[in-house]
């Protein structure tokens, strides 16, 4: 089985990957498609670009059929992805796959993108385009599950409990806990966005304390509730 992981920036995304990567039937895949999403965004300026680049294949068809190869090999395939990546590749689902939605209020994960771009757009945050992944999903058949991060973080048990019984897989009480520090299986920009993903040895609540948004980000946030309503309608949880 393909586990399909999709979310926004600031969903703890790095965080469900280490978890599932705890158990002896995963292997995790670290956004496969970011060099993909590179090529075709020449004029984006990423920390590690060219290593990035240089990491994976350009081609997203060459990777899904890695992802496809990978499936074969007796073990589930978790692959993190970021919904933006997908933005301009219209790319059908992966076969055989599962989809992981992560959504999280966009009134705090703007406030949150905020500290690091003061003015991010619909696409920095991913709902619009989760949403019509989603409804991919939806109309090709494929089982799709909507995990809100904040009740994931606040009841890691609970929440890991139904979402591997929605998967059809046996609950892990490894997927509770890891190690600190960098992991072999991550992307090679984990330097530059992974500091905080590599102090964590669990699932922690996110912080409750919250800067207000601007006028940019009020319009923005006003933008992208309709997105997040529609699909938090689907939570599993």
């Amino acid at each position: 089985m393909i586990i399909h992981s999709i979310s926004g920036p600031r969903n703890i995304s790095t965080a469900l990957m280490y978890s599932f990567a705890q158990r002896t039937d995963i292997i995790p895949l670290d956004e496969p498609f970011y060099a993909s999403y590179l090529n075709v965004n020449p004029d984006l300026s990423h920390p590690g670009r060219e290593d990035i680049l240089k990491s994976q294949s350009t081609d997203p068809a060459t990777v899904a059929e890695r992802i496809t190869q990978l499936n074969q090999d007796g073990k589930h395939v978790y692959v993190k992805d970021m919904a933006h990546h997908f933005a301009d590749m219209n790319l059908p689902p992966l076969p055989e796959s599962k989809a992981i939605f992560l959504v999280r209020d966009p009134a705090k994960l703007i406030a949150s993108f905020q500290k690091v771009i003061p003015l991010p757009s619909l696409k920095d945050i991913g709902l619009e385009e989760e949403w019509k992944l989603f409804q991919q999903y939806k109309n090709a058949d494929l089982p799709a599950f909507v995990i809100p991060t904040e009740r994931l973080a606040e009841n890691p048990r609970e929440s890991l409990n139904t979402l591997c019984e929605a998967l059809d897989i046996p609950m892990d009480d490894k997927m509770l806990s890891w190690s600190a520090g960098p992991k072999a299986y991550d992307g090679c920009w984990a330097q530059y966005w992974y500091s905080n993903a590599h102090k964590s040895t669990g699932f922690t609540p996110f912080q409750s304390n919250y800067s207000q948004l601007n006028s940019h980000g009020e319009e923005l946030l006003e933008r992208a509730l309709p997105y997040y309503q529609s699909l938090l309608e689907n939570s599993l949880l």
